[in-house]
């Protein structure tokens, strides 16, 4: 059995199609969704993406080993879902954000990891001296939707599964993608909207 985990940050499952939004439409994850596995009450064990993700590929609760910041990532010495998937003979390929292992980690868990390049951010709408600047809302980001990093991570991830090593051995395929993240901004049309 093969695995293809995407990790969204900051994204509530009410802000998509497949769990019934009114408005929004998201066509690809609706028919993810139903090919694979939803859940319908899944709950993080801190604000923080760093501490959360520890917790994940842990099953801890973050301040066992003290994951409490961005700043303290999974060791060499630390158990993780991708390391233990990876002993037990998979590839582990890794398409994105890394906010859970520390170098040390990377190469117990991962057989390839890559973030391949594309626009993160765009420029402050407002200064710091307007009221709005603090509603993380900025300038929409140049170029389509191609030009985002997350857009490279999850092409990345496509011509992996297309490529003979998807073939070779089971996978375990990991794409902790950026967005929705604050500053808030997106290429348009989507900024816009």
């Amino acid at each position: 059995m093969n695995f293809v985990f995407l990790l969204f940050d900051q994204f509530r499952a009410e802000s998509a199609g497949c769990y019934g939004h009114p408005v929004v439409r998201t066509p690809n994850l609706d028919r993810l969704a139903t090919q694979g596995t939803r859940f319908n009450q899944c709950h993080v064990q801190a604000a923080l993406c760093s501490p959360s993700r520890c917790s994940l590929m842990t099953g801890w609760y973050p301040h066992v080993a003290g994951h409490r910041s961005l700043w303290h990532l999974l060791r060499a010495h630390e158990p993780s879902l991708l390391r233990t998937v990876k002993s037990a003979g998979y590839r582990v390929e890794m398409y994105g954000k890394n906010d859970v292992f520390a170098a040390e980690h990377i190469p117990l868990a991962l057989d390839c990891w890559g973030h391949p390049q594309g626009t993160a951010r765009g420029v402050p709408l407002y200064g710091a001296d307007d009221p709005r600047y603090w509603s993380f809302r900025n300038a929409p980001l140049e170029g389509g939707p191609e030009s985002t990093s997350d857009f490279a991570c999850v092409q990345a991830g496509s011509d992996f599964l297309r490529d003979e090593r998807s073939r070779k051995q089971p996978f375990f395929l990991f794409l902790p993608l950026l967005n929705p993240h604050p500053p808030y901004n997106a290429p348009e049309p989507f900024h816009s909207m």
